[in-house]
């Protein structure tokens, strides 16, 4: 009820369930360790409709509700930080030392582009000429957030893009950064999508 009553407020509510901080879902390796309802009876009914127990903890471990329920990971310490009780009330993502909070707020550099002053003679942003723009510097903000970051490219194992909203040409420019291969000024990144679903 309070929830509802949250969600209802003008303004735009916030419902933080951890990819803000790059959280996993998590992998559990059996039904028995899960909490979910409908995980434990999805389960059943895959199982009776024949389908592996592998299958099965696959669908899982990518549907069940308890990948949204774990503990936020806010150190790599004891129970991530979350309780300083002997154990959390659910699993912890082993992942937590890696993916925190704590480590996550280190920003190692941080480079703006921007094109206001371009596009103020056309009173608002022109698409063309954003995508254009786009090409044209984003590789100098690249290497000079590697620079102020002190970083190689080689070092650099992930690159997150987003694909929307926003302008399509700009947004695809962002998009073909992360996909260069090792032939392209030897890049080679794994591209991650931020979708907002």
């Amino acid at each position: 009820m309070l929830a509802t009553m949250y969600i209802c407020q003008s303004g735009t509510p916030f419902i933080y369930q951890g990819q803000e901080i790059g959280m996993t879902s998590i992998r559990l390796p059996e039904i028995d360790m899960y909490k979910d309802v409908q995980a434990k009876d999805t389960y059943k009914l895959f199982r009776k409709l024949g389908f592996s127990h592998k299958f099965t903890m696959k669908t899982a471990m990518y549907a069940s509700r308890d990948n949204a329920r774990t503990p936020v990971q806010w150190t790599g310490g004891k129970n991530a930080g979350f309780t300083t009780a002997d154990e959390p009330w659910f699993y912890i993502n082993q992942n937590y030392t890696e993916v925190n909070v704590e480590d996550g707020r280190k920003i190692l550099s941080n480079v703006v582009s921007t094109q206001i002053e371009k596009h103020k003679i056309f009173g608002g942003v022109v698409p063309e000429i954003a995508s254009r723009l786009h090409t044209e510097s984003i590789s100098y903000v690249v290497n000079e957030a590697l620079e102020k970051a002190q970083l190689k490219i080689s070092d650099i194992d992930a690159i997150a893009v987003t694909y929307a909203p926003g302008l399509i040409g700009a947004l695809l420019v962002g998009a073909r950064i992360g996909k260069f291969d090792k032939g392209d000024f030897g890049w080679n990144f794994e591209i991650y999508f931020n979708t907002s679903d």
